[in-house]
């Protein structure tokens, strides 16, 4: 069967939370890393967050600030990945993770994979707060122009 229709991206959160050098220092305090990791990813729809653990040791899926979060309870959040691609197999998904052995057993059910290193980083720059400030001044273009020396 083909996959088609929108990309999921499945998270391995956990592993994004300790390979990301800005939130690896709030992971002594882990509410507090899966907090901002998701203040981070909010409102980006089709993003799943899947987690070791969780409250009370339970399974738990619940939708916050548009992610769905999932916790594995007393599994490991590895497993519940595999699970959603075996159950949702038509559906297209990309897995971020550093996990080697996670990225093995995603590949052969037909996910593609992408590095966690490196992953808020590139959505921090699709979002450049300078982008919130309105056009450049004539200043900004003269400047911009010599740079890329077009200058007339």
């Amino acid at each position: 069967m083909s996959r088609s229709g929108v990309v999921h991206v499945l998270v391995d959160a956990h592993n994004v939370l300790h390979q990301d050098p800005t939130l690896r220092p709030l992971m002594n305090d882990p509410e507090r890393g899966r907090t901002e990791l998701e203040r981070l990813l909010a409102g980006r729809s089709h993003l799943h967050l899947f987690y070791d653990g969780g409250p009370g040791g339970e399974v738990r899926t619940s939708h916050r600030q548009g992610l769905a979060v999932d916790y594995a309870g007393t599994g490991e959040a590895d497993d519940r990945i595999v699970r959603w691609l075996t159950t949702n197999h038509s559906r297209r998904a990309v897995v971020v993770t550093d996990d080697a052995e996670l990225r093995r057993r995603v590949r052969t059910l037909g996910a593609a994979v992408t590095d966690a290193r490196g992953f808020l980083d590139g959505l921090r720059r699709d979002h450049d707060p300078r982008e919130d400030r309105g056009p450049l001044s004539p200043g900004e273009v003269d400047e911009w122009m010599r740079i890329f020396g077009l200058e007339p």
